[in-house]
């Protein structure tokens, strides 16, 4: 599981280097830290969410990984009085709806069924 993580890091820091480049300006020293700081957050969710992928079935994680969208809909009004758009919420709902209905047919599909 570490190594997964590990991979992830490795491979898309180059790849965020390249635009970077265009448009770099040093940070402050405040904003260095927050940067280390979310660094360090973002390299323990990856890790988190490998390491549960790897003890637990896939499809438990994936249903709290989806509460990524309503968590960013309440901490962005909460910080920054910002509302989702109409289409956040569709997509929301399509990804949702989509989640539901692979979960259906897959658990169908292994109870021979058939979908």
């Amino acid at each position: 599981p570490d190594t997964t993580a590990m991979y992830m890091t490795v491979f898309l820091t180059p790849l965020a280097l390249v635009p970077a480049l265009f448009v770099w300006q040093w940070p402050t020293q405040e904003q260095f830290m927050w940067l280390l700081l979310f660094g360090a957050l973002g390299m323990a969710s990856q890790r988190s969410l490998v390491r549960a992928y790897h003890a637990a079935d896939a499809t438990l994680v994936l249903s709290f990984d989806f509460l990524k969208l309503p968590l960013a809909g309440i901490i962005g009004f909460a910080l920054f009085s910002e509302l989702p758009d109409f289409w956040v919420w569709v997509g929301g709902g399509v990804i949702c709806a989509s989640a539901v209905y692979i979960t259906r047919r897959e658990s169908n599909l292994g109870s021979g069924t058939g979908a």
